[in-house]
């Protein structure tokens, strides 16, 4: 596992600028109260470095409303994104071998 700090999104502005700043990017919805979330956050971010792209954290309650635009019902939630635009959503204890996978299709 990559020893890194997990970068967090603390506004809606922000929110839509890392949307906007790559292709493909990936956000990591969570909720403090979560056991599971604190237990995948690491190990999805892992994926995501080891596939080179970027991923960042909301938290569900601090962003309440842009996490209810998007339609997160549970957390924790990973979507994936091209240019704004959803192209991969995960939910609850995520296969993280399904998600290598699903990256790396992606990418090729």
């Amino acid at each position: 596992m990559v020893n890194r700090s997990i970068e967090k999104l603390n506004s809606k502005e922000e929110y839509e600028q890392f949307l906007s700043s790559e292709e493909l990017t990936g956000v990591y919805y969570s909720s403090e109260q979560c056991g599971v979330c604190n237990t995948m956050k690491p190990l999805v971010f892992d994926v995501f470095d080891k596939n080179g792209l970027s991923i960042r954290e909301l938290s569900i309650n601090e962003l309440r409303e842009t996490a209810a635009q998007q339609l997160i019902l549970k957390s924790p939630t990973v979507v994936i994104y091209d240019r704004r635009r959803e192209i991969l959503r995960s939910s609850g204890f995520i296969d993280l071998n399904r998600l290598n996978e699903q990256i790396g299709r992606m990418l090729s």
